[in-house]
């Protein structure tokens, strides 16, 4: 990415250039040679990414002793060898990268299986279908930018995978068959290779297939397959096929050697180009959007062709095999010893440094600079043309963004710098300074250490802009490079980032797997980490469990201040009662009866839970209270179990009062009896068995009287019984249970008014002298509106004072009179004469009184 002009290659209007980005570093450990790309089956990872190789089984190479064993080679982008996978299942058929730089593997059995190669793990495996299984898998092709993957059985049908986080597999339409036989009046298989070409077309989670089958070409999607219309003169056995990087073109190679390129909905043909070659390219890939790679080899050599808009080309030539990888803006060249970019000049770029452009803003200002330098006044000039542009009053601002913009295309440092001095120099002349020039000032410095040698993330400027700086930590995460994404991080203030975070939570990950004590290890993260706040010690404490050291686990988790994330973790470690705590301290009632739940269906039997229970208070009410809630059975073992008879006794009296059969209840009454006499409670034993009593009486009286009885109070039920007419029975229950006669005596007289029994009351006061005395026999009376039989109890109320207001109450005007005339008391006249209304008889009456007229 070389700012001389000299070494670009014109193509059309457009310029590009090809550098090298690295010397591999694979030939310096092969004392100077290649590895070789002869036989080999290989993949890079977009954005940079890290090359893969494995041998091609399907060509006859003699191998002998360990190189006879497959494996998987992974190498950085500058040729490190990263690590090996031993392969050990059927022939690999492709490797791929996708989005994650998880390395895709797929096998001739139709199974696909992914690996994270820095971290030397298997992450998973997944089939392609059973269909596809059967039939076996000729060839497969990662779409753009690893987002999914689609499969070439050798029946020649296709299946996709839009996604490979949730992989579900699609089966393609059906490749149409052809009109008529290739040759008339002759049968030909067109089963086993009638596919000659085929690439992806890939919009969101739709995935097309182009497909270039028996001088036909189709696009086939989950529903439907397509002819695209074409001309006869451009139809033909197309042998490769390779859409551009933003999905909008389509190049096509045809077996006479001719390219053509279409819009991918086919209905615009863009350019043409004869190759003149027969044979078949290896590759066909796309420089960018606007320029077809073509890459022959023959007898160790090969041919580099790029076609441009307007059948023009460029040509390069290899004395070894090399490999193709495309990028949004360019093509990666892997040959035997280098990593080479090539790319179209960005705009920007050429107008600065290339001829011709001389009254560009960009170009006057780098110019201008470079004069400042030199101390030539010139450079006053050029600053002055510049800003007195009278076409475009912005153009020193102009010149500024486009010095700026230019230097992030740039690969070398010194260009860099000298186009960031230039646009520094122009904004000496600016009354505000543009964001942009800080904001590239810290993109180039990430760039210069990502793409260092060690790390070999060869980014450019837009695929930088394109992968975000987030997912370029993740990569320096993947590869372990932790302390260069916690560099970038801080120095990009993303201190309080959930960015940053992640990366010291997978640094913490690391270290939990170093060969130091735990105590050590422990206090290495935690001093790092510690003042950090949104850090996951759970995440760290997951990989220290399977490392295998479950005290430097816990020893993490104590200071994960989520017990959420604390507790499944403990619970997983089978560290139950250190989960029961922590659930118990959290104050979370949820939380702590899912450990509970937890706890009791690991435990294999119920009287051993019991136990662990008892011994832990803070969770053994939670339970209890649950067990009160919905599990009574429960309840009841763990009272007798543990010997609390008192709350076994209680909890019989709750469940009996909550049985719905009256036989059920008295049994667990007497049951209840019994336990509180074992738990030596005489005054509990005795209201159990007295409830016991009283619901066989009321059984019994229901029989008899045929209304409800139980679960009445006995209070209610001798009310009942009186209002019947049953005194025996009344009497009866008064004894068995030694109601107080007093109480006794309230009941009757009630339930005698309610029943309107005025002589069963009569003959009931008469029986002898009442506890209550002769009050509430009146009130009762007057209660329902009887003044005839209240005028009996009234009289022989003691307290003639008292007498009065219930003689008012029935309008017993006279009768009170006379008693207010015995006692002579003014106040109760006045009393009187209050209650009378206003009625004149009364009135006079108590006049007479109080004159002392008697009549």
């Amino acid at each position: 990415m070389s700012s001389d002009a000299s070494t670009w290659e014109q193509l059309g209007n457009r310029f590009y250039r090809k550098n090298e980005v690295y010397q591999m570093d694979w030939v310096h450990r092969n004392k100077g040679r290649g590895i070789g790309l002869e036989g080999l089956i290989v993949a890079v990872g977009y954005y940079g990414g890290p090359i893969a190789t494995t041998r091609d089984a399907r060509l006859a190479l003699e191998v002998r002793g360990s190189a006879a064993r497959p494996s998987i080679d992974i190498y950085s982008a500058s040729g490190f060898h990263e690590s090996s996978i031993p392969w050990e299942g059927p022939r690999i058929v492709s490797l791929g990268w996708n989005a994650e730089e998880s390395l895709v593997v797929v096998a001739e059995d139709a199974n696909v299986h992914v690996f994270d190669v820095f971290r030397k793990k298997f992450l998973r495996k997944f089939s392609m279908g059973q269909l596809a299984t059967d039939a076996g898998v000729l060839g497969a092709k990662m779409c753009p930018e690893g987002r999914g993957l689609v499969v070439l059985t050798n029946d020649s049908r296709f299946f996709s995978v839009a996604d490979f986080g949730e992989p579900k597999v699609r089966r393609l339409a059906e490749i149409p068959p052809p009109a008529m036989p290739a040759v008339p009046g002759e049968e030909q298989d067109y089963v086993s290779n009638e596919v000659s070409a085929w690439t992806i077309i890939q919009n969101g989670r739709t995935i097309e297939v182009v497909v270039a089958a028996h001088n036909d070409l189709y696009v086939l999607d989950p529903k439907e397959a397509w002819e695209p219309l074409l001309e006869q003169s451009q139809l033909g056995r197309y042998n490769a096929l390779s859409v551009s990087p933003n999905g909008r073109l389509i190049a096509l190679c045809n077996d006479t050697g001719k390219i053509s390129v279409f819009t991918t909905n086919f209905t615009e043909n863009i350019t043409s180009f004869d190759t003149q070659s027969r044979v078949p390219p290896r590759q066909l890939e796309w420089c960018g959007s606007d320029s077809v790679v073509a890459y022959w080899d023959q007898l160790g050599t090969g041919t580099l062709l790029m076609v441009g808009p307007g059948s023009q080309f460029i040509n390069y030539n290899y004395d070894h095999r090399i490999h193709l990888a495309p990028e949004p803006d360019g093509v990666r060249i892997i040959t035997e010893t280098s990593h080479e970019y090539l790319e179209a000049v960005p705009e920007v770029v050429e107008k600065i440094f290339g001829l011709g452009f001389s009254k560009y803003p960009g170009a006057m200002l780098y110019q201008a600079r470079q004069k400042f330098e030199q101390k030539d006044p010139l450079a006053d000039d050029h600053i002055r043309n510049i800003k007195d542009d009278p076409d475009n009053p912005d153009s020193l601002a102009m010149a500024v963004e486009q010095c700026i913009a230019a230097a992030g295309h740039e690969l070398e440092t010194a260009t860099q710098r000298s186009l960031l001095r230039a646009a520094r120099f122009g904004m000496d002349f600016m009354n505000k300074n543009p964001r942009s020039f800080l904001e590239m000032v810290q993109t180039l410095r990430v760039l210069w250490h990502v793409r260092d040698y060690h790390v070999a993330i060869p980014l450019s400027y837009r695929q930088f802009k394109l992968l975000t700086t987030e997912a370029l930590i993740d990569r320096l995460i993947a590869r372990n490079i932790f302390w260069l994404a916690y560099l970038i991080c801080d120095y990009l203030k993303l201190t309080d980032s959930h960015t940053t975070n992640r990366v010291l939570v997978y640094w913490a990950s690391s270290m939990v797997s170093k060969d130091a004590n735990d105590d050590t290890i422990a206090r290495t993260i935690t001093d790092k980490i510690q003042d950090r706040r949104g850090i996951s010690y759970a995440e760290i404490a997951r990989e220290a469990t399977l490392q295998g050291k479950p005290d430097l686990a816990i020893r993490l988790l104590d200071h994960e201040p989520k017990f959420s994330e604390q507790i499944p973790q403990l619970l997983n470690m089978g560290e139950d009662a250190l989960a029961l705590g922590k659930a118990v301290e959290s104050g979370d009632t949820g939380l702590a009866h899912l450990v509970i739940m937890s706890i009791r269906q690991k435990t294999s039997g119920k009287g051993d839970f019991l136990r662990f229970i008892h011994t832990r208070p803070g969770a053994r009410e939670l339970f209890l209270q649950h067990c009160r809630q919905s599990e009574r059975e429960t309840l009841r073992d763990y009272y007798y179990q543990h010997d609390l008879l008192r709350d076994y006794s209680h909890m019989l009296i709750e469940d009996a009062y909550a049985e719905k059969s009256v036989d059920g209840s008295i049994r667990l009454l007497r049951e209840a009896t019994r336990s509180y006499h074992q738990a030596k409670d005489p005054f509990m034993q005795k209201e159990s068995e007295d409830a016991a009593r009283l619901l066989e009486a009321q059984k019994a009286l229901e029989q008899v009287i045929k209304k409800p009885f139980v679960d009445l109070p006995l209070g209610d039920t001798i009310y009942e019984c009186i209002l019947s007419g049953d005194q025996d029975r009344a009497n009866r229950l008064k004894k068995d249970f030694k109601v107080p006669d007093k109480r006794f005596w309230w009941i009757k007289v009630k339930a005698l008014g309610q029943a309107g029994n005025w002589a069963e009351m009569e003959r009931f006061s008469k029986s002898k002298r009442p506890p209550i005395g002769y009050e509430p026999f009146a009130k009762e009376c007057i209660d329902k509106s009887n003044g005839f039989e209240a005028k009996k109890y009234i009289i022989k109320i003691p307290s003639i004072e008292e007498r009065i207001p219930l003689y008012l109450k029935i309008n017993g005007f006279a009768e009170a009179v006379d008693c207010a005339a015995q006692l002579k008391n003014d106040e109760l006249y006045d009393m009187i004469a209050s209650s009378a209304k206003g009625r004149r008889d009364v009135l006079k009456m108590i006049a007479d009184r109080r004159a002392g007229i008697v009549r």
